[in-house]
């Protein structure tokens, strides 16, 4: 966990890395699937999930009631369609993983067992991605909250969120931004996830974060810690 000032503003992020010799990560929703909103902290108790981040973007249709965008894919389920030009994770319990931006070629699409989307991919292979995937200006290049999934050289997984909204507390992060703390940290994949009040990082039932509604949102799915069976 990082907690630093910057000369011009307060930033505060978190970041969990995860030994795949013990934990593998799976997409987790409410135990009626990824239509029904749920709080993430609701979804960990639900698996027991030893942590969690938030994940995808997704619809509201009331304050219970959603749906996921883009593609969702768990256990070998498919769960929702992807959508053409987002980034997309894919991975397997072989801890083969494919970070890239979906396409009307999805060659890893029915070979790998999970499947997550967002945006925009942030870092493939240690190279800023620099695709604003049709995202507007102010996603792209205004401070907010932001959730990221990524993968270092020796196949840890991480999940990093970095708190906003809050000038006495943390001001969030652009992507660009977003991308050079991730490089600082020498993380080499990297998918940003959805983000805003949205996020939030769960480590042994605690809130590691200050989600900026204060409350916990209602989410449609999470990306969870399980151990390996």
């Amino acid at each position: 966990m990082t907690n630093t000032n910057t000369h011009i503003l307060p930033r505060f992020w978190v970041t969990l890395r995860i030994d795949p010799s013990y934990w593998k990560i799976r997409p987790l929703a409410s135990r009626n699937g990824p239509k029904e909103l749920s709080t993430l902290m609701q979804i960990c108790d639900t698996h027991q999930s030893k942590a969690a981040i938030n994940a995808g973007f997704f619809a509201v249709i009331n304050t219970t009631k959603g749906y996921p965008i883009g593609a969702l894919k768990v256990n070998g389920n498919v769960i929702n369609q992807p959508y053409e030009g987002r980034g997309c994770l894919a991975w397997n319990d072989n801890d083969e993983a494919v970070f890239s931006v979906a396409s009307e070629e999805l060659n890893y699409w029915y070979d790998m067992s999970n499947i997550i989307q967002a945006g925009p991919l942030l870092i493939n292979e240690g190279i800023p991605s620099n695709i604003d995937e049709g995202f507007n200006n102010s996603f792209l290049s205004a401070r907010h909250p932001r959730s990221v999934v990524g993968l270092t050289q020796n196949g840890e997984w991480i999940f990093m969120i970095v708190d906003g909204r809050n000038g006495m507390h943390s001001s969030g992060a652009t992507i660009s931004e977003l991308t050079e703390i991730l490089r600082s940290q020498k993380i080499p994949y990297a998918l940003n996830l959805d983000g805003g009040g949205s996020t939030e990082i769960i480590i042994d039932g605690r809130i590691y974060n200050s989600p900026s509604d204060v409350h916990e949102r209602r989410i449609s799915y999470a990306l969870g810690v399980v151990p390996v069976e």
